[in-house]
């Protein structure tokens, strides 16, 4: 008999397969022999995703693909579903990103497996990824402003959710009348 035992890793794509033979003696006869397969199923290991990074409603779209040269079914979990993306999930990805307007950045954990002819991946090869959602600025509402002629005006700061860090853009008709030296410029804080 052939002792009990744990089959081993096969991450190679291909099944592997041993070939037994058994031949029985008794009082000095021999039987025919007698041989079975041993299949080792390939391990479907998911290839390697970046991480990605988006802005709030961009399109994410992600196909996965194994080792195992096509046929897997893939399963996914998310552990952070404010991103936009259910916490589960069959099937490649493909979503809009949700809103974003909390100050920081929302950071979700993608984990894939595969299944193949009866075999998923195992959790050392399983892939995992993140989806970041970084923050839509909200700028802070300026009030209008009037003056008279030859007020000075001071600075004026723009702030938003995001700051420090943050770019504003901005532009201003009747520039020259008001006494703006200049239209529009890119101001950081």
């Amino acid at each position: 008999n052939i002792p009990a035992f744990t089959y081993g890793s096969n991450t190679t794509g291909s099944d592997i397969i041993g070939v037994a033979t058994v031949t029985a003696t008794e009082g000095g006869c021999v039987s025919s022999v007698m041989s079975f397969t041993l299949t080792l199923k390939a391990e479907p290991v998911p290839a390697n995703v970046p991480n990605i990074v988006v802005c709030a409603g961009d399109a994410v779209s992600t196909t996965f693909t194994a080792n195992t040269g096509g046929g897997e079914v893939f399963s996914w979990t998310n552990s952070n579903p404010l991103i936009g993306l259910p916490a589960s999930g069959v099937g490649n990805l493909a979503f809009n990103a949700a809103g974003n307007t909390t100050g920081g950045n929302i950071v979700s954990t993608i984990i894939v497996l595969g299944t193949k002819n009866g075999c998923t991946t195992t959790v050392a090869n399983q892939e995992t990824f993140t989806i970041t959602l970084q923050p839509t600025p909200v700028v802070v509402q300026q009030s209008n402003l009037s003056s008279c002629p030859g007020s000075g005006q001071g600075q004026i700061d723009f702030t938003s959710n995001t700051d420090p860090g943050t770019s504003y853009s901005w532009s201003v008709t009747n520039f020259a009348a008001l006494g703006l030296g200049s239209g529009s410029d890119v101001t950081d804080n």
